[in-house]
């Protein structure tokens, strides 16, 4: 509880201090010296004023005021606000935001009471809404009035007007220049219409009538029983259910109806859902009692019976319709010369149909069979099916015979081709035999196959797929799986034979050719033999396949160029003639070997693993050997040529030399390194010393306790060239010099040492830390020094300071006579300031007073405990003054514009006058806006009570009263 109760004594502090601590602020803009000035009192009250502008903010931002040029602005949140700018003439304002605003710009104006009261104004516009009983919309000549949810009102000029009562209750309407007059009750129940022309009424949805004297048009209807309607095109008039008479006289189409509805208007074509109904054409006469039958009579003798929607008889020139359905249907084309019968069914959906036509006959049994005959001598027949998907079909055309009964045969023949299949069908039974002149093959599944192929002179039989034999004019073939493959050709001398296995997978294999010969015996040994000498012989293992090496145990190639012999894995040899190459290994192969030699013309190079290693290559000179290891680690290593040679030692000794580009490097026991170059040259002895020289820019540096030559890094170290020089001891000093600059730091490094001294033609310093610190730039005379980081004094060649902090600060300028002197704080946030130049002179005793005054404009400004006391002067001229800044005040921008409060700030204020060349302002508002007066020149004067609740408008033109802020009178 202590704890806290400290911790919330040291935030109402803070709180308290950053509240009514003063301070003030002098800025500059763009370059130029604006004269800026902005007073605080911590967050209570802070004041900003410039040459154009005056703004003012506290009590914690609850209150807001700001004038800039014609612009004016004033919030006391969340109380009041208001804008204003007459330039713009730009008015806002608020009450209990967002409760009540009222804002006009230019020719606008908007007003509203949230949420009760809305209203928006503009030339040819306006709009008011009273939540929730009355609004008003003007639109150019258009107006509405809504007394919700009474009445309503819409009227367009002075010849149309709408009007609502009760929302459909009651719809009025009058046009005076069609001469309308119109009325809905309950609309759309009850409507009745007039103008100059027409008229109509109904009342929905029983009665409807009207006529267009106009278009000679007049109906009348009682729903659903009487109806009349007369046009100069058509007649029409129905007593429901008992008739109904429709007279089309543009179509010539007269419909007659009894017991049902009466024909569709307009529809002639839709047939009427009437017992009986008689429909007389220019082309026809029908007539019908549903659903007996139904007659047609045509004008070209054609006519149709319909009778219990089962029987037609239908007779026309072209031919004769007969159907009874679904028993029988006959039907007869005098053009076509068709005729149609169909029993049991429609169409091909009957049992028994019969069609026939000058070129096609045809009848069939569903089911049974189906026969088709055409002009040209073919034929067709089925049996127990559907045309081809029957069990039997026989089909004869010309050249062309088809036979079959599923599943038993299937024969087929075309000219001189034929087929002959038995128990299944087409390639798909058993037994199938095909012939032609140049093929003749059967086959019995699965025991045989055969194929002669009359043109090819080929022979192919196979059996229970192992046997198979082949005979061409080019080879013969004989297999029987797995026992042996035999192939040869007959005009060549070669050929192949497998035994227990198919070709190169078999036990045994032969084969020979013009180009070769291959013959092995799984896995005792393989042999190959190419006709241009090279043969190859394997032992133990797969036999040789291709160019690759054989997988077996012992393998000898021999060939024109090259002889190989190995015996994995106790040694391998390999001769070429052709390149005068060998290669001897034992115990491994290639150089993974335990013993290896290899020779060429050029280079021999042979080892014992891991004794030692020997190589030489004549075409570059270079010898290598090694002892006890594998290249490149090994104990013993030795590499030599004619422009370079190396040789170690591990771990004692390392040397290399390379003449051509003359450098050298030698190190012993990892400790010592001695290394040159044309360019370089560095002795090394780890980790106590090392020397190194650098011929080209000719450095030559010293290292003492490091880690070089692997890491520039050393506890001490020095360089020096012609033109510079650099020592290090860590910790204790680090100097440096380059050309005309030279540095020294004591106890540390560079700028992180106690002392440091640093000279140089434009610059000489020194500093002890933290005792002082002095430092002179040369260049721009400059000096400054600094004592226990406290007492600082610099000079410049403009001025001179002195600074204790946080006690005082004098500054003095050289050149304006410039003097400033700041006691307890620093700058401007000192208590106590004074400053005076040849301009003017400023004083400050925070928070007692602040005094300015410039001596060319005679501009003054003072100001006691503020806002107790405030006065400002311009050109020796009062432009404001205040006391209690709310108590009374006065404001004189320039010569044209005045601003005087009593009893509050700027709107705000019990009492407000304002002038300028444009009008005049005056104010009365206790709490609220009691009463206001303005004149405007050029517009005229306006007053109003209780913020435009009542007021009066006057000018040149006209006068008006206004009440309830949007009644005008």
């Amino acid at each position: 509880m202590t704890m806290s109760r400290c911790h919330m004594l040291k935030l109402g502090i803070l709180i308290a201090v950053t509240m009514l601590f003063p301070f003030g602020a002098l800025a500059e803009e763009d370059g130029e010296s604006q004269d800026i000035r902005r007073h605080c009192i911590g967050l209570l009250w802070c004041t900003e004023q410039s040459v154009n502008s005056t703004s003012t903010d506290g009590l914690l931002w609850l209150y807001s005021a700001e004038e800039r040029g014609s612009y004016s602005r004033l919030a006391v949140r969340p109380l009041y606000s208001m804008e204003e700018d007459p330039t713009r003439n730009l008015l806002r304002r608020s009450i209990l935001w967002p409760l009540g605003t009222y804002e006009r710009r230019g020719d606008q104006a908007w007003t509203h009471i949230f949420p009760l009261y809305w209203h928006s104004e503009q030339p040819g516009r306006e709009w008011t809404f009273t939540v929730p009983l009355y609004m008003k919309l003007i639109h150019g000549d258009s107006a509405w009035h809504h007394l919700f949810p009474l009445f309503s009102r819409h009227v367009m000029g002075k010849y149309y007007a709408r009007n609502f009562v009760l929302g459909p209750l009651l719809i009025t309407t009058s046009d005076s220049r069609t001469d309308l007059s119109q009325w809905d009750l309950l609309f759309p129940f009850f409507h009745y219409r007039q103008d100059l022309n027409s008229s109509n009424s109904w009342l929905f949805p029983l009665y409807w009538s009207g006529e267009d004297r106009s278009k000679g048009d007049a109906y009348r209807y009682l729903l659903p029983l009487y109806g009349s309607s007369d046009s100069p095109s058509q007649h029409y008039n129905f007593l429901f259910p008992l008739y109904g008479y429709a007279d089309n006289v543009t179509a010539q189409v007269k419909r007659f109806s009894l017991l049902g509805l009466p024909p569709a208007k307009g529809f002639s074509a839709i047939p009427s859902l009437a017992l009986f109904e008689r429909v007389t054409t220019a082309d026809e006469t029908s007539h019908r009692i549903f659903p007996l039958y139904r007659y047609v009579s045509g004008a070209n003798d054609s006519s149709t019976f319909d009778a219990l929607l089962l029987y037609r008889h239908q007779t026309a020139p072209s031919g004769t319709i007969d159907r009874f359905f679904p028993l029988y249907r006959y039907e007869g084309n005098a053009d076509s010369q068709t005729h149609e019968f169909d029993l049991f069914g429609y169409r091909d959906a009957s049992w028994f149909r019969y069609e026939d036509d000058p070129n096609h006959s045809t009848h069939r049994l569903l089911g049974l069979y189906n026969y088709d005959r055409s002009q040209d001598g073919s034929s067709q027949v089925s049996a127990l099916g559907y045309r081809r998907l029957s069990l039997y079909l026989h089909r004869s055309e010309d050249d062309l015979t088809e036979d079959r009964l599923v599943p038993l045969h299937d024969y087929f023949r075309d000219g001189d081709n034929s087929s002959f299949s038995f128990l299944g069908i087409s390639e798909f039974a058993l037994y199938r035999q095909e012939s032609s002149p140049s093929l003749f093959r059967h086959r019995l599944f699965p025991l045989y196959r055969y194929r002669h192929d009359l043109a090819k002179d080929e022979t192919e039989f196979d059996a229970m797929f192992l046997y198979r034999h082949l005979t061409t004019p080019a080879q013969t073939a004989d297999r029987l799986l797995p026992f042996w493959d035999y192939a040869g050709a007959t005009a060549k001398t070669g050929w192949r034979f497998s035994f227990l296995g198919i070709e190169a997978m078999a036990l045994y294999r032969y084969d020979t050719n013009e180009t070769r010969t291959l013959n092995h015996l799984f896995p005792f040994y393989g042999y190959c033999s190419e006709h241009d000498g090279e043969t190859r012989f394997s032992a133990l293992g797969l036999p040789p396949f291709g160019p690759l090496a054989a997988w077996s145990l012992y393998e000898h190639d021999h060939s024109s160029t090259e002889v190989s012999d190995r015996f994995f894995p106790l040694y391998r040899y390999r001769k070429d003639s052709s390149q005068q190459a060998s290669a001897f290994d034992m115990l491994g192969m290639g150089s993974a070997s335990l013993v290896h030699h290899e020779a060429t013309p050029s280079s021999v190079a042979h080892h014992v693993f891991p004794l030692y290693r020997y190589a030489y290559d004549e075409e570059t000179g270079q010898t290598t050997i090694n002892l006890l290891g594998i290249e490149p680690v090994s104990l013993f290593r030795s590499q030599s040529s004619p422009t370079q040679s190396a040789h170690h030692a591990f771990p004692l000794y390392s040397y290399r030399a390379d003449d051509t580009t003359d450098t050298s490097s030698f190190s012993a026991l990892w400790m010592f390194w001695r290394t040159t170059s044309p360019t370089m040259s560095q002795t090394s002895l780890f980790p106590i010393a090392s020397m190194a020289k650098d011929e080209v820019t000719g450095e030559t540096s010293w290292s003492m306790i490091g880690l070089d030559p692997a890491l520039p890094i050393s506890w001490i170290r020095h360089s020096w060239t012609q033109d510079s020089a650099r020592g290090l001891f860590v910790p204790l000093y680090d100097y440096r010099r380059e050309q005309d600059q030279t540095t020294l730091s004591i106890g540390g490094l560079s700028y992180a040492s106690l002392y440091r001294q640093e000279d140089s033609s434009t610059l000489h310093s020194h500093r002890l830390f933290p005792i002082y610190s002095y430092r002179h730039d040369l260049s721009q005379d400059v000096a400054r020094t600094s004592v226990l980081l406290a007492y600082e004094h610099e000079r410049t060649p403009s001025r001179n300071t002195d600074t204790l902090i946080p006690f005082w600060r004098y500054e003095r300028g050289h050149n304006q006579d410039e003097t400033r002197f700041n006691l307890l704080g620093f700058g401007t946030w000192s208590i106590f300031e004074h400053h005076a130049t040849s301009t003017g002179t400023t004083d400050r005793l925070f928070p007692l007073y602040k005094y300015a005054s410039t001596r060319e404009t005679g501009d003054a400004e003072f100001s006691f405990l503020w806002p107790l006391v405030d006065y400002k002067r311009r050109q020796g001229v009062v432009t404001s003054a205040s006391v209690l800044w709310w108590l009374a005040a006065y404001e004189r921008p320039d010569p044209d514009h005045t601003n005087s409060h009593l009893l509050g700030v700027g709107k705000m204020a019990l009492v407000r006058r304002t002038t300028s060349p444009q009008e005049s302002v005056f104010e009365l508002n206790p709490v609220f806006p009691l009463y206001r007066y303005r004149n405007e020149v050029g517009r005229g004067s306006a007053w109003d009570l209780l913020g435009g609740f009542v007021g009066f408008d006057s000018t040149d033109e006209r006068s008006r009263l206004r009440l309830l802020w949007w009644i005008s009178l």
